[in-house]
């Protein structure tokens, strides 16, 4: 059994730290965790530095004692050299018909638009010092809705299209923040969300059985 979480951003002042500890302490002994991208933010000082060192220290546990596969995301920091018996992939397949990538592969929209992007993360920067709720970039740029609308759509039709020409069923992503599961062209695409905001999500796949399943503190993850 697979469990898969994205966008955890840990090291960001929105990472969602008391949840994230409940749900690791609810894990089924025989399930391999599979963080899907971003699951850090920033360089390894910030991320190892308090109150983020405690769970650095849970995750180190957890690579001994089973299988831990980290994907690459657009936000990871380095750390390989700290995260030693992880894993590491820019993707991986599960059962031969579920694909699982972080997503940043598959956006046409902001590498495209870096000067849109650079100014919109200013403006939502300068908000918060004026005294705007402290939010992530991510979870404010969902206000400007035709926008978020459409990076959405763009990531999960390139998404469904690699599925397809490849043969896979279903394809798991992160990256825009938003959790889905829908079928599009005959594709599955499910879509984890992050752990930067209040609903919180992960995919549970064993064999054909692949579920998105929202996740509150006391749940028990199987």
């Amino acid at each position: 059994m697979y469990i898969i979480v994205s966008d955890l951003h840990i090291g960001s002042r929105h990472f969602k730290y008391a949840q994230f500890l409940s749900f690791l302490g609810a894990l089924p002994s025989h399930a391999t965790l599979i963080f899907n991208g971003d699951t850090f933010d920033g360089n390894w000082n910030r991320v190892a530095a308090e109150p983020y060192s405690t769970i650095i220290g849970l995750l180190k546990a957890v690579a001994k004692e089973r299988r831990l596969i980290l994907i690459a995301g657009n936000h990871d920091a380095d750390i390989r050299v700290h995260m030693r018996g992880a894993e590491y992939r820019k993707y991986i397949v599960l059962y031969d018909t579920l694909y699982v990538s972080h997503g940043d592969d598959f956006d046409n929209v902001m590498p495209r638009n870096r000067t849109f992007v650079t100014l919109f993360r200013w403006v939502h920067g300068l908000r918060v010092r004026l005294g705007a709720t402290p939010i992530h970039v991510a979870q404010y740029a969902k206000r400007w809705r035709p926008f978020y609308r459409f990076l959405r759509r763009n990531v999960m039709l390139n998404a469904v299209e690699h599925a397809r020409e490849r043969g896979y069923a279903t394809i798991a992503c992160g990256h825009v923040h938003h959790p889905e599961d829908s079928v599009v062209e005959g594709v599955r695409y499910i879509n984890s969300g992050c752990w930067t905001e209040d609903e919180l999500y992960y995919i549970r796949v064993e064999r054909e059985d692949v579920s998105l399943v929202r996740y509150q503190p006391g749940d028990v993850v199987r």
